[in-house]
């Protein structure tokens, strides 16, 4: 344990940390934090997250928190007019800025000018939720559970947080890699048809299915691998092994890796739930980010097939 909060310590001087004290402060209960980093989203996007937490059953307010962190980039960046104006209108939710003592729910402004986070990604933003909720867990003495997801999922499972918090009642348990599945609304995208959509999606489905056992194949490990849309860690060690770096394309990969790499050096244990701790996770039809579906949803409008490369998609 002494080891693991020098290695906190020491990223705790990092660039990304700051000194600056959350107004709500964590309750002294709380076992789990949910981190949910925020860029160019929309407020429905956010509501359906918030909306699923209230229908968590088993579980106390008491014992879980969440900290949105709402980024971009400075003035002059690609899109920043666009990404900007989403993040402020997500900042000005009632939801975020009113949401009540029973649902404890903390945001941090990386958008506002002046507060902006120079470069941002999403391992930035990743990192930072680390280190703020490792803070505030420290403060508690406790080394509470992280619940990495994007902002762009929602809990269907309503006793999700429950058998997560009980997954760590084993103390040598420092991680668990979650699953997920995919949803569209059809109602978000009235652009398109709605049966040809909906025809089109299940046919991305079963390509990812695909991909997905392409890459197994050729030797990743995805039953295995740390997804940001639904990863959980211990703060004390997602800190000791480096954080969430930061990347300009994709998800730190690397990050689970080096969590395996710590529980196998260091006796401990990682589990694998992708079947028993789901979450849902939009399948967003647009060119916001590579792993947005828009380009797949027109070619298979358009009657051609998807390819599954043998070095992955196509």
């Amino acid at each position: 344990m002494h080891r693991t909060w020098q290695g906190a310590q020491k990223r705790e001087n990092g660039d990304l940390f700051t000194n600056e004290s959350m107004s709500r402060t964590q309750d002294p209960n709380c076992k789990l934090a949910i981190l949910v980093p925020i860029f160019n989203e929309d407020e429905r996007t956010i509501a359906r997250l918030l909306d699923s937490l209230t229908r968590q059953r088993e579980v106390a307010p008491s014992e879980f928190e969440v900290i949105c962190l709402v980024n971009n980039d400075l003035p002059g960046t690609r899109k920043y007019e666009e990404v900007y104006g989403a993040n402020q209108r997500v900042l000005r939710m009632e939801r975020l800025t009113d949401p009540g003592d029973e649902h404890r729910i903390t945001v941090l402004d990386c958008s506002s000018p002046g507060k902006e986070i120079a470069g941002c990604n999403v391992g930035k933003a990743r990192d930072r939720l680390v280190h703020e909720a490792t803070k505030r867990f420290r403060g508690n003495g406790r080394n509470g559970v992280l619940s990495h997801v994007d902002a762009d999922v929602y809990f269907n499972d309503a006793l999700f947080l429950r058998r997560a918090i009980d997954m760590f009642d084993d103390h040598d348990v420092i991680g668990v890699a979650g699953g997920k599945w995919r949803e569209a609304f059809l109602a978000d995208y009235p652009e398109y048809e709605p049966e040809p959509l909906r025809a089109a999606l299940r046919q991305i489905g079963l390509w990812k299915q695909c991909v997905e056992l392409a890459n197994y194949l050729n030797g990743e490990p995805v039953l295995q691998a740390f997804g940001g849309s639904n990863m959980l860690s211990r703060c004390y060690e997602s800190v000791a092994v480096g954080g969430i770096r930061s990347l300009e394309v994709d998800e730190d990969k690397e990050f689970g890796r080096r969590m395996w790499r710590y529980a196998e050096a260091n006796k401990r244990k990682i589990l694998v739930k992708k079947t028993e701790l789901k979450v849902v996770a939009l399948l967003r039809i647009s060119e916001r980010t590579g792993s947005s579906f828009k380009a797949q949803v027109e070619t298979v409008l358009r009657g051609k097939e998807l390819v599954v490369a043998e070095n992955g998609p196509s």
